[in-house]
């Protein structure tokens, strides 16, 4: 008996020696891990909200686009973004279970946009992002990664390395004289205060998007997903509503988005996307977006008061404002504010400088005064491309030619110039080379203009238009990098007179 009571009493020694082990090893992880700052606090926070009646779930498009606080305001509902940035679809389904652990939302909520970048490739921060944000023997978090990577090519791949990622973050000791790290040696600690919403406060134009009904095919790997999730929802009787966030959607993806939306009407649940739905948004592509696939803060106010407003009409959620229960929301919006306040006024203020930028262009090609004309041509928001294959000589002291050579560091002893210029910063200079190639515009997902140019081939080719002018010593094209086109293009020459003409024919 003596002995029975002794091996007993080993036994719960050595499972209360490895139940300190694993805290202990967990709360070590916390401090190592890098992973984006953004995810850990969206994630962390969420168990530390209380009761959440509307759980979102995505990625990126949850993030920048739908404002939780806001619907609080104006609806009285809690909700919450549980997203990370560059999430797959395939990871709703773990999304879900983990936040379930904590709170059991009255609606889900689920953004389907990135069904069609499901693919086998594993892109480290498409997982890490979720999964270094959880802690690590969280039973969903396991399932979740091992559901995302034994779907995929695992060649090459530190499969470990995502269950135990201290792992990979164990050479990370900077990570020790971190205070925002050792903030997580305490999660309960963990408050969000902005509910999942982090602004993009940028501006890129785009053109309006066709909207596109044919329906395309899944592949295998997208349909598994997808049942896999569909069929959670009808084991756990959610009331659940599945949407696609409003963006710069092309022809394959309408093609994929249709084929899930489909699928997903035929099981029985709602499905909303808003790709259908631009004039009643009030969305306007030329101002409302930050990159190609967010909208900007101007474009989530108006999509945060759509959806708030379709989810308030179609469901039955309670209205917590008056509730002591939830006085934080309401101390929270207040902090919310001035936060909201300052992302507006950045971005109306950037979009205005595009837009002015934009008219000023279609107005230069009329101005032929030179002086008036290099006032304008030296805005920010383009890129002035100059090309000499033959230096003027002879210039007078007074002659206006000399304020764009010392603005761009024309060295009028070469005999030849290749420079590109935004602003008063030189992207490129070559005053000893007669051929360039570089890269233009502002990108926001859209990719950048190929730029070539080529004085002894005659060539300046941007986006493989030629816009040489053969019969000029002297050229300088004007370029909008925000709208990405030429908006003036012209051959400088001196006359008799000493004064400068501007030519465009």
């Amino acid at each position: 008996m003596k002995e029975k009571n002794i091996k007993i009493k080993r036994m719960i020694e050595f499972i209360v020696f490895l139940l300190i082990s694993c805290i202990l090893f967990e709360k070590v992880t916390w401090i190592f891990r890098s992973n984006g700052e953004e995810a850990k606090e969206d994630i962390c926070g969420f168990k530390n909200q209380g009761n959440v009646d509307v759980v979102l779930y995505g990625g990126s498009n949850l993030l920048r686009f739908y404002q939780p606080l806001e619907a609080w305001n104006q609806k009285g509902y809690t909700s919450y973004n549980y997203a990370t940035s560059s999430a797959k679809a395939d990871l709703l389904k773990a999304y879900i279970e983990d936040s379930r652990v904590s709170n059991e939302a009255v609606l889900y909520v689920c953004d389907i946009r990135s069904y069609p970048m499901i693919t086998e490739t594993i892109d480290d921060a498409s997982l890490r992002n979720w999964s270094d944000s959880l802690p690590v023997f969280s039973r969903a978090r396991w399932n979740g990664i091992s559901s995302f990577l034994f779907s995929r090519d695992l060649r090459e791949t530190d499969v470990p390395s995502f269950y135990l990622d201290i792992i990979k973050y164990h050479t990370n000791t900077n990570a020790l004289k971190s205070e925002d790290q050792w903030r997580y040696w305490n999660l309960n600690g963990i408050y969000n205060v902005d509910k999942g919403f982090d602004a993009n406060d940028g501006h890129v134009p785009f053109e309006r998007p066709n909207v596109i009904e044919t329906i395309g095919e899944l592949t295998s790997q997208q349909a598994n997903a997808l049942d896999e999730l569909l069929n959670y929802c009808d084991d756990n009787n959610l009331q659940i509503l599945f949407i696609c966030c409003p963006y710069a959607i092309t022809e394959e993806d309408w093609l994929t988005i249709n084929a899930v939306g489909k699928r997903i009407t035929e099981r029985g649940y709602d499905f909303v996307n808003f790709n259908h739905y631009y004039d009643e948004i009030g969305l306007d592509f030329e101002t409302d977006f930050g990159d190609i696939n967010h909208v900007n803060f101007l474009g989530a106010e108006k999509y945060t008061q759509y959806l708030m407003n379709y989810i308030s009409s179609h469901y039955e959620l309670p209205d917590h404002r008056n509730d002591e229960q939830y006085a934080r929301w309401n101390s929270d919006y207040e902090s919310f504010t001035i936060f909201q306040n300052e992302w507006r006024s950045d971005t109306i203020i950037t979009v205005e400088d595009h837009l002015n930028a934009k008219q000023i262009g279609e107005s230069l090609p009329n101005v032929d005064e030179f002086t008036e004309w290099f006032s304008w041509i030296k805005n920010g928001n383009y890129n002035v491309i100059i090309t000499i294959n033959d230096m003027p000589d002879g210039l007078s002291a007074k002659n206006p030619l000399n304020r764009l050579f010392e603005k761009y560091g024309i060295d009028m002893s070469m005999e030849h110039y290749i420079g590109i210029w935004r602003g008063n910063e030189a992207l490129l200079t070559s005053p000893g080379d007669t051929k360039i190639e570089t890269a233009i515009g502002k990108d926001g997902g859209r990719g950048l203009d190929q730029c070539i140019i080529s004085l002894e081939d005659r060539q300046l080719l941007i986006e493989d238009t030629n816009y040489y002018k053969a019969e000029s010593p002297m050229q300088v094209l004007v370029y909008d990098r925000n709208y990405k086109r030429v908006i003036d293009n012209v051959s400088i020459k001196i006359s008799s007179d000493d004064s400068v003409i501007l030519k465009r024919q």
